[in-house]
């Protein structure tokens, strides 16, 4: 793992934070460490860190990525108790979100090494009571590193147009996920994917 050690988050850098919007379906906890993480982000932080989520720092675009996640995991049943994989996880910020809305686990997912280190090094600061449910681990969503159905949820938002082989991925899902498990895809991107669009 990626040793760095803890930072607590001045009060300063608090008291510069706008207050937490109405209409927001995230506990105000994940709103302030979120928009913390985009405006003070550890160092050795990916800068497109910044770029990716920054969105969040606006109430119209927090409150529609919010709702978007929701909409999406309340088709399953919500994540509450569960078991989650977050395949494609990016910067891991849904994977958090999961684990806001009280998701018993949450493996996080992503193949690109500067983006799970960033995740691990945002956690360590801004989400430390993650530290035993959220897993931000480096890995091929064709290959996932977890037993048998051992998962309850496993979620691809905005990444599977980015997999080098869904299929095996689906395999994966079809494995890792206990009876019952649900499957969430969502992703705009898919017209990007030649092998998609096939």
């Amino acid at each position: 793992l990626d040793p760095v050690a803890p930072v607590a988050v001045s009060p300063a850098l608090i008291a510069t934070l706008p207050p937490v919007p109405a209409n927001v379906p995230a506990p105000d906890a994940f709103v302030r460490a979120v928009r913390a993480s985009l405006m003070n982000p550890p160092a050795g932080v990916d800068p497109w860190y910044g770029r990716y989520l920054g969105d969040l720092l606006d109430d119209h675009g927090l409150r529609t990525w919010v709702r978007a996640k929701q909409q999406l995991l309340d088709l399953v049943g919500g994540v509450e108790g569960r078991v989650v994989v977050d395949g494609g996880s990016g910067f891991g910020m849904v994977s958090n979100l999961c684990a806001a809305w009280g998701a018993s686990r949450v493996w996080s997912i992503e193949v690109h090494e500067p983006m799970v280190r960033s995740h691990r090094r945002i956690n360590r600061e801004y989400f430390p009571e993650f530290a035993d449910r959220v897993m931000p681990l480096r890995g091929d969503v064709s290959v996932l590193p977890l037993p048998d159905a051992s998962v309850d949820v496993v979620m691809s938002i905005e990444a599977i147009s980015h997999y080098y082989d869904v299929n095996r991925f689906l395999d994966e899902c079809a494995r890792v996920l206990r009876p019952g498990g649900w499957l969430v895809i969502s992703d705009g991107n898919n017209g990007a994917n030649p092998r998609i669009r096939r």
